[in-house]
């Protein structure tokens, strides 16, 4: 369990995520390995398991940082000088690594365990935050942020994770960055386009954290996720953003960092994978190699080196601070299918159905002599059949009501969502799908519903994974979102 300083962390992710590796057949498909700096190309997904990582929360897994774009791959320039960390000689203090936290910004200290679950054994070490100190002898690559074991089967990692006000990084102005070049690097193949693209989404933004927002805002409305896209035969970036519009986590995440670039915002790619699922049997999070991702972070003056994602669908689960000390919504990576309610229902008071009289009863205006075949008649087998299974329906029917009645807010608009999603996108999904796959799929046919979307997901997932219920303002903040999502499709949007 970490240690921590302050309250919980925001969580705020997972579901399907792209980074591009090169098969042994030439094929680019979904993972880490040879090939993930090179972008602008289709995908084939691979469900291939890769690793368990047994910890309290998810977070996303960095393998390394790159600075470097010249418009179709990613790369570090200048030396590359490595040490090797010895686990018995390292104090775990300090990161093996450029620290990228700056000023008093508070840290907690995180400890992760990795499994391996693929066919080989792990040489590159995946690791949350800032790592101090790993189990296993490590080659250190500083620049790219890269450890490189001999192959292990398992490890621990000692992390730093920071704890960001959000009021800091909301009234943090634009301020003139450090001696960071490298981060603000673009290549002279970028169209000027995509500088008054920026200009233009970033107009009224008061600080780096509200360009962030906004660049993410405008890229959810009018771009859609798709594994599939056109050869570029050029820059990626000028590719996407105005003739194709559809892409993965590699042309979002590097547009994104493009036009943060663009209004002298440092920013540098990272590669990894998103926290994978939740996986009761190994009690941890199962990443697969379709779970592989890239992201960005931006540097803030008196934060550092700020983690964000700016894929649809996707939100970096870094521990956000309130004004008050606590934390927003969290909403944690869990199973693929939200978990059943588990309620037990309130039982039902049954009655015993009114007796069914036929002609021979009594009280029945025509009657029959004792002993004549009519006092006699035997009740017919059929309807007893019948009206037993009218009363059975009934109850069910009786039951299911009450039952839905007293299902929390989430669970009932749940059922309606899919329902909702069933019907107007004609999805048939395979499996139950999670709240995540659910605005994914409702995005792509929507684009503009984007804003409305995903902080109903993000309040879907802290319903169905977060240990606390929604409180009252998030119910109805759900509630809320929901009903002007309906008015929106209802006016024909």
């Amino acid at each position: 369990m970490p240690s921590r300083t302050q309250s919980d962390p925001l969580g705020l992710f997972s579901g399907m995520s792209v980074l591009a590796r090169v098969s042994g057949n030439g094929q680019a498909v979904t993972g880490y390995g040879v090939g993930v700096t090179s972008i602008g190309h289709s995908l084939t997904a691979s469900h291939a398991p890769v690793f368990v990582a047994l910890t309290s929360r998810p977070h996303y897994w960095q393998a390394a940082v790159y600075t470097q774009f010249n418009g179709t791959s990613w790369s570090n320039d200048g030396p590359s000088d490595t040490f090797q960390a010895d686990p018995n000689n390292e104090s775990a203090i300090l990161p093996l690594v450029s620290n990228p936290f700056s000023g008093n910004l508070m840290t907690e200290t995180l400890r992760t365990t990795i499994v391996d679950a693929s066919s080989k054994p792990l040489t590159t070490l995946f690791y949350p935050g800032a790592p101090t100190k790993f189990s296993v002898k490590t080659v250190v690559h500083p620049r790219s942020q890269r450890f490189i074991a001999d192959g292990v089967g398992v490890y621990h990692v000692l992390s730093l994770v920071g704890d960001y006000e959000k009021s800091a990084l909301i009234n943090t102005s634009f301020a003139a960055p450090p001696s960071l070049t490298e981060d603000l690097q673009r290549p002279r193949s970028l169209s000027p386009e995509v500088t008054r693209l920026a200009r233009r989404i970033t107009r009224n933004a008061r600080g780096p954290w509200q360009a962030a927002q906004d660049i993410k805002r405008y890229l959810d409305r009018h771009y859609r996720y798709s594994y599939q896209v056109t050869p570029s035969h050029g820059n990626v970036v000028n590719h996407f953003l105005f003739k194709d519009r559809q892409g993965y986590c590699d042309q979002f995440s590097t547009a994104f960092i493009m036009m943060m670039r663009s209004i002298h915002v440092p920013a540098r790619w990272v590669v990894g994978y998103a926290p994978g699922t939740w996986d009761k049997s190994r009690h941890g999070y199962l990443v697969r190699a379709i779970d592989a991702h890239s992201w960005a972070e931006i540097w803030i003056k008196g934060q550092g080196w700020v983690p964000f994602d700016p894929t649809p669908g996707f939100h970096f689960p870094i521990n956000i601070l309130s004004n008050n000390g606590t934390a927003p919504i969290s909403t944690p990576a869990g199973e693929i299918a939200p978990p059943a309610h588990t309620a037990k229902p309130n039982k039902l008071r049954t009655t015993t159905p009114p007796e069914i009289r036929h002609p021979g009863s009594v009280g029945n205006a025509q009657r029959h002599p004792a002993g004549s075949p009519g006092s006699a008649r035997p009740f017919p087998k059929r309807w007893v059949i019948l009206v037993t299974l009218v009363t059975l329906v009934g109850l069910t029917l009786l039951w299911r009501i009450r039952r839905i009645r007293s299902a929390p807010l989430s669970a009932r608009l749940w059922r309606q969502m899919k329902k909702a999603g069933q019907r107007k996108l004609g999805v048939r999904w395979h499996q139950a799908p999670s709240p995540r796959q659910w605005g994914q799929e409702w995005v792509r046919f929507f684009p503009d519903d984007a804003p409305t979307i995903w902080p109903m997901v993000q309040l879907m997932e802290a319903a169905f994974y977060r240990a606390t219920p929604l409180d009252v303002h998030e119910s109805e903040r759900l509630q809320s979102l929901w009903q002007d999502l309906q008015n929106h499709r209802r006016r024909g949007a």
